[in-house]
Parts: C-alpha cells; structure tokens; sequence
C-alpha cells in the first residue's frame, strides 16, 4: 500500500515538472524564430527610414539650426526657443554628420572637422568621398533647393526631399496657434513669430560614413520584434498551465493540490502573481530579443520560475471553490484576520489615536513663549533659519558657506555637549559616592540644566543622612535595651535566689514570714517588667488589637487617679484637675487609655517633687481634646525630652527608683496607635505630658 501511494506522489511530482517544462521549452524554442524576424523587420524599417520625410527633413531642420545659431542671428535663436523639435533633430543628427557651410561666394563659413574648415567641398567631391550625402542651397529669400544626394537608395531620397522643398506650409509649425499673434523685424523684414526663420544665401554639404549612418539608424529606431504578439503567447502558455494546475487536484490518487505551500493567503498570492505576469510582460522585449540568438542558463531558469509561479498561483487560487468563499476568506485571507482583529480593537485604537491627537494639540496649546526657555530656543531656530536661508540664496558660493556653517555649529554643540558633560559627570560622581557612603560629599552650585536634579541629589543626601542618624540612633537603643533589661531583670531576680537560700536556712518563723513578703514583692516587680516588656514589643510590631467603645474620658481619668490616690498621698502630693462640666466621649479602647493614665499618674507618684501640687487638665481646643498633666520633678531635668518616651528610658539616670523604662514608651506608643500624639515638654524643673485626640473620635 505505502509502494502505491509513493508511486503515486512520484507521478504528480512528474506531471507538474512537465506542465512546468514544456511551456519553458516552448518559449526557448521561439528565441532564434523571433530573433531572425525581429532583424529581418527591423532592416525592412530601416531602408524604410531612410527614404522618409522625418529622416530627409531633418537634414532641412539641421541647417536651419545651424543658421540660427551662426553669429549676429540673435533674433533667429529666438524663433527656434519655441520649436523644440527643431533642435531635437539637430541633436540627433550631428554626432554623426560632417559637415559645411559655404556663402553665396563659395567662401567657407564653418564646418565641424579640419577637413571641412580648409578644405572647400564641392559636388564631384561629394560624389566621390561619401558614402552618403545631401547637399542643400538657399537663396536670398529663404527657399531652399536640392543640389545632390548621394546614396544606395538615392532615387527615393531625391523624391521625398523634392516633395518636402515643393510643400508650401512645409516651414509653418504644426502648432502654431499656441503661440501669440506677433512680428519679429529681422533685416528690415517683418517676420511671424509662428514661422521658422530659413537660412539665407547659404549652400550646407551633409556627410555621412556607413558607419555613422548605421549608428544614426540604430539611435533613431527601435528594433522591430512584434512585442503584443509574444506577449499574447506567454498568456496562452500561462493559461494551459494554470487549466492543468486546476484539473490536477481533480484526481484524488494523485494526492497532489492539499500541501502546506499552496496554503498561502490570497493578498500574497495576488502580490506574486500580479508581480511575476506584470515584470514578464513588461520585460518581454528584452528576453526574447538575445543579440547572438543563443539561449543561457539564466533564459530557462527565468522561465521555469515563472511558469512555476503561475502553476503555484491557480493551485492556491483553486482552494477558493475547494474550500467555498466564505470559509476560504475566513482561513486563507489577511484582510480578515485583520478584521477580525480589529474589530475587538477599534475603540480602543481609536481612543488611543485620539489620546494622540490630544496630546499634541495640547503641547501646542500649553506651549508659553513667556517662558524663557522656549523663548531662547524660539529664537535659535529662527536664527538658525534665517542663516540657512541667506546662505542658499548665494547657489554654489552657498555650499562654501555651509559647510564653514557647519563646521562652526560643530564647535559649538562640541562646547556646549563638553559643559553638559561635564556637569553630568560632576553629578554622576557626587552619587557615586554619596552610594559609597560618603553623606557629607559637596555638590557643585553651577550645574546648568542640571541644577534640579543637584537639589534633588541634595534632598536624597540629607534623607539619607538623617536615616543613617537614625539607624546609629536605633543600634544604640538596641545596645541600651539590652544592657537595660540585663540589669532591670537580673535585680529582682537576683533578689529571688537570694531570699530563697535565706528561707532554706532561716529557722526564725517570723523571719520566714519576712522573706516570703520580700520575695512576693520582687516577683511582683518581675512579673510587672516582663508585662511592660511583652506590652511594649507587641506595640512596636502594630500587633495589638484595640476593642474600641464609646469612653467617657473624663470619668475614666478620675477612676484612674482615685485608684492611685494612695500612692500619691504617699508622697504628699495633691492633684488639683480641671475640666469641663459636660462629658467627653471618644471612640478608644478602655484598658489601653486606662494603661496610660496609670502610667501617667504613676510616673508622677515616682518623680515629683513629695508635698507638692500635681495640676491635671481636660479641654476641647481647636478640634482637639487635650489632656495636660503638670508636676513639679525631684530631680533636676537634664534629659532631652524628645528622647525620654524612648524604652527604657528614665529621668533618673543613676536608675535608684523602682521603675523599668517603658512607662513613658507605653504611653507614646498607646495614644498613637489609637490615633493621637503625645508629647513630653520641660522648663527648668516643670515636667509636663500633654496627649491630644481628633475631637473626631468622639461620639
């Protein structure tokens, strides 16, 4: 079974070789017959040429250029400015024509060889020395006769020049009325401008090699190979093979028509197909008419690639009835992918074409010339406009002086590019090494256009200064807590093992009784260090949730100091509190606002001075409620305040007082995560805390 069908895809490879190689033979064979015709019509042409009017007429043009353009025929050059085919003729003719011009006297007045110039021609001469030859005469009044021709097809030629000499409006343009009505006055005569000026009193003798006259021949006509005809050839050949292309796929055991190439899409099989007929169309001519009448490798290659590209083309073309239009459009067409594509697309491509549009009407709309910088680059493009300008209007001293132009603008923008260089290695290098660590680098003051971006770096600086003060900062706090906690822990618990031993070994019940009380009151203090520890670390790391009620604030701060009353009377301290008649309710979380005023009160009881006055104080004050707690300090206030909310801490620095640092940082920590700020402020000896909440927090 797989022998067969191998057999059977050998058979369609070799029918499509053949549909592609006998048409390519067909056409190489045509080569020599279309050659030898080709030579054989255009020899038939030239002998033709040579007996015609615009061959022999162009001789009679010739001298009439020839006489305008001698000296002193200034107006004559006029005349001939509005007939082009005039001098066309002469431009075609004299390459290869030698020639004379002799007066009414026989005097030579001009010629184009040495020859000519010395050497009289007369008629004998011309007889005998040319191969080819007219000679012309014009009398006094501008008409011209023929004095000899000299040629194989001499006869003829006589005829048709002595038909052209005997034509009355032979000398009046074809297309004379384009011209306006108007006389010329040349030698006394009135002349019309629509008449060419004929030479006057002048014999020209014409000569031509066989040589020149062939080169003539070849210059003025164009080979005659029937073009339409081998064109309607190569159709009828590309109509058999596109028929066969389509027939193929028509006999299913072939298994031929259903490859991935001729999957192509049909704008690129129209591309291909239209672009292969057109470039051998237009190109025939040139491939069929070979010099030498031989064929190369290359005619048969073009050939087979051409016919092979037709045979591709109908095959591809042939899935529109296989598969039928619509699906065909859908599958094998770029159009509809793109259709496709865009149809889920349009409004947003053309929301995005508008957005463009916006933009650029806007950047002319918002574009203020007020502005220096626009005004400056403003006037650099009109000046630079208005030196391009003056400069081109000198033609070629012009180029001169655009390129010493140019070399001028390349030293400047070589300046200006070497500042701005400059300054941005400047900036480049203070990052480097404020990157490096270097936070006290000096940025330059005259950076240009730069200037921004060194204030910018100079922002960063300071940032990045006050982050690493900060870290420093935050390392020795680190430091200190530890040290800290080593020494608030280790004191109690020291105190512990100490007692425990004395209990061991201590008899006396009544001193028995004494120890446990002391060591219930160190564990006691223990278990309250390792709260304020475990509260202020769950602070630090947002790791509390808050049970936010309705709080009378003013209530709870009354609980608060009735409760530590004891404490306070210790110390013969007095609290004198104020505040309003009416309730304050805000939106906190009981314990932790109880927390603070415990703390509050309790730092108070610790470090104000004993039979004093403790001054408290609850206001509403600019959207705020604020809480003031003023006492007067034992100890002298030598701490910074800002830095006396930080953990542990204290204002007693010598550490004798039984506290563990983390009262204040409880608080600060407390009242800012409920939403308010706290603050800690210090004259001479007057300690004062200060909390406010958003009056927004109350209900």
């Amino acid at each position: 079974m797989d022998t067969k069908l191998k057999n059977r895809r050998k058979l369609a490879i070799f029918l499509i070789i053949c549909t592609i190689l006998i048409p390519t033979f067909v056409v190489i064979y045509q080569y020599p017959y279309v050659y030898n015709d080709s030579r054989e019509m255009s020899e038939q042409n030239q002998e033709g040429y040579l007996t015609s009017e615009s061959f022999m007429g162009s001789f009679l043009r010739t001298a009439c250029v020839m006489y305008q353009n001698e000296e002193g025929q200034e107006a004559g050059k006029r005349l001939l400015d509005g007939y082009p085919f005039y001098n066309r003729d002469y431009d075609c003719l004299s390459p290869y024509l030698e020639y004379q011009v002799q007066d009414q006297e026989e005097n030579i007045l001009d010629g184009n060889t040495s020859d000519m110039k010395k050497q009289k021609m007369t008629l004998d001469n011309l007889k005998t020395q040319a191969y080819f030859g007219v000679a012309l005469e014009f009398d006094s009044e501008g008409k011209a006769s023929m004095v000899e021709v000299v040629g194989e097809r001499k006869e003829e030629q006589i005829f048709t020049l002595r038909e052209l000499l005997n034509d009355p409006d032979y000398w009046i343009t074809e297309d004379n009325e384009y011209y306006e009505d108007r006389t010329l006055e040349i030698d006394g005569t009135q002349v019309w401008a629509s008449s060419i000026l004929p030479p006057r009193d002048r014999t020209y003798y014409f000569v031509m090699t066989r040589e020149g006259l062939e080169r003539c021949l070849q210059n003025a006509y164009v080979g005659g190979i029937r073009s339409d005809e081998l064109v309607y050839l190569v159709l009828a050949l590309s109509a058999c093979v596109g028929l066969v292309a389509l027939l193929l796929p028509h006999f299913k055991s072939l298994g031929t028509g259903e490859e991935w190439i001729f999957h192509a899409p049909l704008e690129l099989v129209v591309i291909l197909g239209s672009t292969g007929l057109g470039a051998i169309s237009g190109y025939c001519d040139e491939l069929f008419m070979k010099t030498d009448s031989y064929t190369t490798a290359g005619d048969y290659l073009i050939w087979i690639l051409y016919f092979g590209l037709m045979y591709w083309v109908f095959v591809c073309l042939r899935q529109i009835h296989a598969l039928g239009f619509r699906r065909y459009c859908q599958e094998r067409t770029w159009t509809w992918h793109a259709y496709k594509w865009l149809r889920g697309r349009w409004r947003s491509i053309w929301l995005w074409a508008k957005r463009q549009i916006d933009k650029v009407y806007h950047v002319v709309d918002t574009l203020d010339f007020t502005e220096k910088s626009n005004r400056t680059i403003l006037k650099i493009v009109l000046i630079n406009f208005v030196l391009l300008v003056s400069i081109c209007m000198f033609w070629f001293y012009g180029i001169i002086g655009l390129v010493i132009y140019s070399v001028i603008l390349f030293f400047i923008l070589q300046r200006y590019y070497g500042e701005l260089r400059d300054k941005y290695t400047l900036i480049l290098n203070a990052t480097g090494r404020i990157a490096e660590g270097h936070l006290d680098t000096e940025i330059g003051k005259d950076l240009g256009i730069f200037t921004s971006f060194g204030t910018e770096l100079d922002k960063i600086q300071r940032g990045f200064k006050k982050a690493v003060d900060e870290e420093v900062k935050s390392q020795k706090m680190k430091t200190e807590l530890i040290t800290n906690v080593s020494h608030d822990l280790k004191t109690p618990l020291t105190a512990i093992i100490t007692y425990v031993n004395l209990l061991k070994e201590e008899g006396d019940e009544e001193k028995r009784r004494a120890y446990v009380g002391v060591l219930e009151q160190k564990s006691l203090r223990l278990k309250a260090l390792i709260e304020d520890l475990f509260e202020i670390s769950k602070a630090s790391s947002d790791n509390i949730t808050l049970n936010l009620v309705n709080l009378d604030i003013v209530g709870l701060f009354k609980q608060v100091s009735f409760e530590m009353e004891d404490k306070l009377r210790e110390n013969g301290l007095v609290m004198r509190f104020s505040h309003p008649e009416e309730r304050i309710i805000l939106h906190l979380d009981s314990q932790k606002t109880y927390r603070i005023f415990s703390n509050l009160i309790g730092n108070i009881s610790k470090y104000a001075l004993p039979n004093t006055r403790v001054y408290a104080e609850i206001k509403v004050a600019g959207g705020e409620v604020v809480i003031t707690l003023k006492n007067v300090s034992a100890t002298e206030l030598n701490f910074d305040p800002e830095e006396i909310t930080d953990r542990f801490v204290r204002g007693d620095l010598s550490r004798n007082t039984d506290g563990s640092g983390l009262g204040l940082a409880i608080v600060k920590s407390f009242v800012e995560l409920q939403g308010g700020t706290f603050r800690i402020e210090t004259e001479a000896d007057l300690f004062k805390a200060q909390i406010r909440w958003p009056v927004r927090n109350a209900i």
